[in-house]
């Protein structure tokens, strides 16, 4: 593949829609750490992400190079189950909202972070871009995966129509530093971090997890995603999709004897199967994006070891 000029890069303007969320901080600080001087951000204070007029108007104005799309309201399985009308109807407008009004300020360049849950849990892993739309969304996230799913269709539209450069990045369970703890706003890795934690601080001998622990999954620590966009900025690639997984495949039995170890949990991990498991398998095949250079850097373990350490600094678990 043939590489852009990188000094034409760090001078564009870049947006990065949703810059206070996992993804959005550490993207924010590579890229200003990494040189790119024009980086565009707006609190959802400042501009209502929801409001059509509202992205137009700030799009419009500005005109980025590059819009990157990170913004979203998700939380974890309970969040999903309980807020799917919602999670369905404010992603479709983000989604929607930013990329109609890209095309309406002539911006050629997006990236947006969808999510592996648009995947259909009626095919068989590892899954490939070239299976998307082949069934229906996983329903433990289905409001939140039809938009995502929808997002990337559209981007995929306007490339055929307009001829722009829409691609969609999309990865497997993140996690790393800025993840948040809260039980309705997090996934099952910080939730089971959060767990042991409070059973050791309160001398438990006991933690139930969700489910049965047979559900498989994928981990992707927040800085592997963060290469993968920077990789995209600066690399000319032909492909609209691109998974991005770890390759790391485990089970979620697995990765709760891996996070009682870290916080030092000594006591018995129970099931608790009348509460939802969530996805039974998840895989990713990233073959694409892996023959554009990227591979990713953090092994699961060490990742968790370090997100425990940061929480533990930050007081993020108290």
């Amino acid at each position: 593949m043939k590489n852009k000029a990188m000094d034409m890069n760090k001078n564009e303007k870049i947006y990065i829609a949703g810059h206070r969320g996992l993804v959005g901080t550490a993207l924010t600080h590579r890229l200003l750490q990494k040189g790119y001087k024009n980086i565009l951000t707006r609190t959802s204070s400042e501009m209502d992400l929801v409001c059509q007029k509202s992205v137009e108007d700030f799009l419009v104005k500005e005109k980025p190079d590059w819009v990157i799309m990170v913004a979203a309201n998700h939380g974890g399985i309970q969040a999903n189950l309980s807020h799917t009308a919602e999670f369905l109807y404010d992603n479709m407008m983000i989604n929607f909202n930013l990329i109609h009004a890209a095309l309406l300020a002539g911006v050629k360049k997006i990236i947006n972070i969808s999510a592996s849950c648009v995947y259909p849990e009626s095919i068989f892993e590892p899954f490939r871009e070239d299976m998307l739309f082949s069934g229906p969304v996983q329903k433990g996230t289905e409001g939140y995966a039809w938009a995502k799913a929808m997002g990337i269709r559209y981007c995929q539209i306007c490339n055929a129509q307009f001829g722009t450069k829409f691609t969609s990045l999309l990865p497997v369970n993140l996690y790393g530093r800025n993840v948040s703890f809260d039980p309705e706003q997090t996934g099952v890795l910080p939730a089971m971090i959060k767990r042991f934690h409070d059973a050791v601080k309160h001398h438990k001998s006991e933690v139930c997890i969700w489910g049965d622990g047979k559900a498989r999954r994928e981990f992707l620590h927040v800085e592997d995603l963060v290469s993968a966009v920077e990789l995209l900025l600066n690399v000319e690639h032909e492909d609209d999709t691109y998974n991005v997984g770890s390759g790391e495949w485990i089970s979620i039995q697995e990765l709760a004897s891996i996070c009682a170890d870290i916080c030092g949990y000594k006591g018995k991990i129970l099931n608790d199967l009348t509460r939802p498991k969530g996805t039974s398998r998840q895989k990713l095949d990233s073959g694409r994006l892996k023959l554009l250079g990227w591979e990713p850097k953090v092994s699961l373990r060490n990742g968790i070891m370090d997100l425990y350490r940061y929480a533990l600094e930050t007081n993020l678990l108290e």
